[in-house]
């Protein structure tokens, strides 16, 4: 293998990794958000069993003290399992939707994590292609002589903010940073929108709490919700969106390969 190849091959294999850190971390939040749900059920079977097993010793009146001494210990344990579980109901009330709130925070992270990833594979483009730094889309940058001498990941961190478009999260900002290192392309129609959902719901939840406002009613008129409607994000609906971003990262990924070696 050629030295050029060499280089080649390490870059690929470079921006797969990156693109496997975003689906892996998409995935382990995926599993923590299963976990929760669990663990919210099995809080109202705990509280049914904790209940019962104080009941149940409660009958015992007759035997040895060592067995008796042992169950109080467990009838305490119970009742404080109970009491505490008593207290925080809320914390059992599990709607078929799930709780909306956790998916929008997830969301909002997980959306964060694709635009990362963009960035980082613009930066790691430029750093093993330094030759698409002649395109055009770097015309008029002007960089301190220092800053390129170093010849670091700061230097490739600096252009990549000197570059990035206004209103950098949306879909189509997205594909304009990977146009400028040629790993733009088409996306399907479909999976467009549903990028384009949960990037409008990430920031509805992120800057005002979930509320539709003039903007995202403009911009997301499809979904059918009215000025002052609570976007609320149910499971099915939490993992359709996150599913749309790991198609999409995916996509991307597909690109890396297709450019290969050229």
């Amino acid at each position: 293998m050629s030295s050029e190849d060499a280089d080649r091959a390490a870059e690929i294999q470079h921006l797969m990794r990156i693109g496997g850190n975003v689906i892996a971390f998409i995935t382990n939040s995926a599993d923590m958000l299963n976990r929760t749900y669990f663990a919210i059920n099995l809080g109202r079977e705990a509280k049914v069993l904790a209940w019962a097993t104080s009941t149940a010793l409660g009958f015992i009146s007759e035997a040895p003290q060592e067995y008796l001494d042992i169950t109080n210990d467990i009838r305490k344990y119970s009742d404080s399992i109970t009491q505490k579980i008593e207290e925080n109901p809320e914390w059992l009330e599990l709607t078929p939707d799930g709780i909306p709130i956790l998916h929008a925070t997830q969301l909002i992270g997980i959306w964060g994590s694709l635009e990362s990833f963009v960035g980082d594979i613009f930066k790691a483009s430029l750093k093993y292609r330094p030759e698409l730094l002649d395109g055009k889309a770097f015309e008029k940058i002007n960089l301190p002589v220092s800053l390129i001498a170093r010849d670091s990941d700061e230097l490739y961190s600096t252009i990549y903010q000197r570059v990035l478009p206004p209103g950098s999260g949306q879909i189509g900002k997205l594909e304009d940073v990977l146009n400028m290192v040629n790993l733009g392309g088409p996306i399907d129609a479909n999976l467009k929108k549903e990028l384009h959902s949960a990037h409008q719901i990430r920031n509805l939840w992120a800057h005002n709490a979930g509320i539709a406002d003039g903007h995202f009613l403009e911009q997301c008129s499809y979904l059918g919700y009215r000025l002052g409607d609570t976007v609320e994000i149910t499971a099915d609906r939490y993992k359709s969106l996150t599913q749309a971003i790991v198609d999409y990262v995916s996509v991307i990924l597909d690109r890396i390969n297709k450019r290969g070696f050229v």
